[in-house]
């Protein structure tokens, strides 16, 4: 009996264990088959995804092509619409100049009543400041008025001075101009080389007064000037200007004024030479 039983048992576990190892066999073999399905899934999900990602790249490349033609041709057409612009280049409306030159000025005081006429001389280079503010007039004409002022070196000789050291020395010239003048644009064709050119023509008063150079290349109204050299002036004046901007010009000019104050008893006359740079509008 108890053999019987014993048998009996085994064949139980046995059976058991042989049912649990199938299910386990089922369990791995479906969670394989699982495994392969999704792994497989993802592949075309990332083969799908591959070709979308390179027509974004492509697309995001044809579209930053095209906004830069598209800037490319906005700018030109942009210049087209300038140059055909009726005020591109020319001279029109407000004008303004800066004017820096270099400046050289022969300034003589005759005495009329003096038997011998012996004069008051000076000469000297100084570095002169003009600004002119006026209107143009179409693109021919540029009228204006002129404010200036210079400070240099410069020879000075007084005849006449008791101590001989101060019949000649160094000294310090500063010069004041206030004037009203005109520029001529004669050629109007903007192709031609000689559309910068311009003849101007100014006149006005002008001043030099004269100071020892003791405190080296300083003007103050502190000190005496040793003389005073005024004139009415007439300038005549030669040019060139470059655009640079459709508003705006470089230039250079030379130009040279003549000065005189006649009256009873003393003659004064100047003479002036500038070398001048400049900006224009």
């Amino acid at each position: 009996m108890t053999k019987k039983l014993f048998e009996t048992s085994l064949l139980t576990i046995l059976l058991a264990s042989y049912a649990n190892a199938w299910d386990m066999g089922s369990y791995v073999e479906n969670g394989q088959t699982g495994e392969g399905k999704t792994d497989s899934v993802f592949v075309q999900q990332s083969e799908q995804k591959i070709p979308e990602a390179a027509a974004v790249d492509s697309s995001m490349g044809f579209n930053a092509k095209k906004a830069k033609q598209i800037k490319a041709e906005i700018k030109a057409n942009l210049k087209a619409r300038l140059q055909t612009d009726e005020f591109y280049h020319v001279r029109r409306g407000f004008y303004f100049s800066a004017n820096l030159s270099l400046n050289y000025t022969t300034s003589e005081d005759f005495v009329t009543d003096w038997d011998d006429k012996v004069a008051l001389k000076c000469s000297g280079i100084s570095l002169y400041n003009e600004f002119r503010l006026g209107g143009h007039i179409t693109n021919l004409v540029s009228v204006y008025g002129a404010l200036g002022i210079g400070l240099g070196k410069a020879d000075y000789e007084d005849p006449n001075a008791r101590d001989s050291d101060e019949r000649k020395m160094d000294a310090v010239i500063l010069k004041g101009l206030l004037g009203i003048g005109a520029e001529i644009h004669p050629f109007q064709d903007k192709e031609n080389a000689l559309y910068g050119l311009y003849f101007g023509l100014g006149v006005g008063y002008d001043i030099i007064k004269v100071q020892d150079y003791d405190d080296g290349l300083i003007y103050t109204s502190q000190k005496n000037d040793l003389h005073e050299f005024s004139s009415v002036f007439i300038r005549p004046e030669i040019g060139y200007d470059w655009w640079f901007n459709p508003r705006w010009r470089f230039g250079v000019a030379f130009n040279y004024s003549y000065g005189k104050i006649d009256d009873d008893w003393e003659t004064n006359t100047n003479h002036s030479f500038n070398f001048t740079i400049r900006i224009a509008r």
